[in-house]
């Protein structure tokens, strides 16, 4: 079992084919949630599970779920990722994860093994929240997330997520409810962070991954001509928004512990250079390895800015849009990725995860594990991110062994 390996030369096709999609002209890549670029690598990915000797089926949260053909086997280990992108990102943060899965399968099925349970592949939805917000896809599988509730979020432009779906052509075929036998799943990313690299170390088995949420703070004033109103007499929302982006920074600053808060996000209207801003929208991004400082970040943060908003005279509302818990990986699942890791003859280190993932919503469903393989320089999110194909491959095969040993 163990000198059973993956196609490295088909891994590396599909991801570079894969990166083509919703490819930009400064280099990175975007594909938003059921966007035309989204439904695209959906249909490019969903050929693939096809290749790869499964079905493949949409539930209702537009996940796609690839099962292995031809098995009545009840016992499921599942693996996957997600295939959206954060505006301009790179080409191998979530899609790495599903191609590699599908290959795995792939390879397993052509090298004539007949494990003792079914595989599955799923595609998760918006992880990124570039779109809607993070994780719907994953909570929703999980009944973290309502159909309804996801149903109606919408994105910046006012269209919900069902109508986005719609027009995408998303036609559902199927439940989550129809994959609640899932034994055990297991997530292979890239780590997007230094570590692994600088200690010269191929394998990454994921022990916890940070808890993470995200706030919407929406700051209205009063919009004016920019020559004739008085600097005394101004109710500018985006000079209140700006002192609320600095103090979110001096706010997780503050606090004695390893939390990090990031707008990375500040929409401003009517958006003229001549009109003072009436209205503006900032996002938060929180994160902590404790539920306890993720609440009180969160706390801290929304009383400032409600604070700020009665000294300036600028009404502050906020909208939670997401709190996912910090979460610790399966001993079991992580037992076995160091064993499958020994048995390839390639280094690892056990490790957290700063990044949050689908795998933590999914821990709440079954037994789970991540694997991460080198970032160069820890870059992610960025066009020029980057792990050596050896390394690629090396995660691929740690997968794929990981993936027999569950089954048997």
């Amino acid at each position: 079992m163990s000198s059973v390996r993956i196609s490295a030369t088909r891994l590396h096709k599909t991801i570079t084919e894969l990166s083509k999609i919703g490819r930009q002209p400064e280099g990175g890549i975007t594909r938003l949630t059921f966007s035309k670029a989204d439904v695209a690598a959906r249909t490019y990915v969903s050929n693939l599970i096809r290749q790869a000797g499964m079905s493949v089926k949409v539930d209702e949260f537009g996940n796609i779920i690839g099962r292995t053909l031809g098995t009545s086997k009840k016992r499921t280990i599942a693996c996957g990722s997600h295939i959206d992108t954060v505006p301009n990102g790179g080409k191998l943060d979530g899609a790495y994860g599903v191609l590699s899965a599908i290959e795995a399968i792939r390879s397993i099925h052509q090298h004539g093994l007949a494990p003792n349970a079914a595989f599955q592949v799923i595609v998760f939805t918006e992880e990124e929240g570039a779109r809607f917000g993070a994780f719907i896809g994953s909570r929703g599988f999980t009944g973290l997330l309502t159909k309804s509730a996801a149903y109606t979020l919408q994105d910046k432009n006012g269209i919900t997520f069902e109508q986005a779906m719609r027009k995408a052509n998303i036609k559902p075929n199927s439940t989550c409810r129809d994959y609640t036998n899932i034994e055990s799943y297991v997530e292979l990313h890239i780590e997007q962070g230094p570590i692994l690299e600088r200690e010269h170390a191929s394998i990454g088995v994921v022990e916890s991954i940070v808890g993470l949420g995200e706030l919407e703070i929406s700051v209205t004033g009063e919009a004016g001509h920019a020559g004739t109103t008085p600097m005394q007499l101004r109710r500018d929302a985006l000079a209140g928004a700006a002192r609320i982006v600095l103090g979110v920074g001096e706010i997780a600053r503050e606090i004695d512990r390893a939390v990090v808060a990031t707008v990375g996000s500040v929409a401003v209207f009517p958006g003229a250079s001549n009109v003072i801003p009436g209205h503006a929208v900032v996002t938060v991004d929180f994160r902590d390895t404790s539920l306890h400082g993720i609440r009180l970040l969160e706390k801290k943060i929304v009383t400032f800015a409600k604070l700020l908003g009665d000294q300036y005279g600028l009404h502050v509302t906020v909208r939670k849009k997401n709190l996912t818990k910090p979460t610790k990986m399966s001993k079991s699942v992580t037992r076995i990725i160091e064993a499958s890791s020994r048995s390839l003859g390639v280094s690892y280190r056990r490790m957290p995860s700063g990044a949050g993932h689908d795998c933590q919503n999914i821990a709440n469903l079954t037994e789970a594990g991540m694997i991460f393989v080198p970032s160069h320089k820890g870059m992610s999110h960025v066009p020029y991110e980057y792990t050596r194909p050896k390394q690629l491959e090396a995660g691929a095969n740690t997968l794929m062994q990981t993936l027999l040993r569950l089954a048997d």
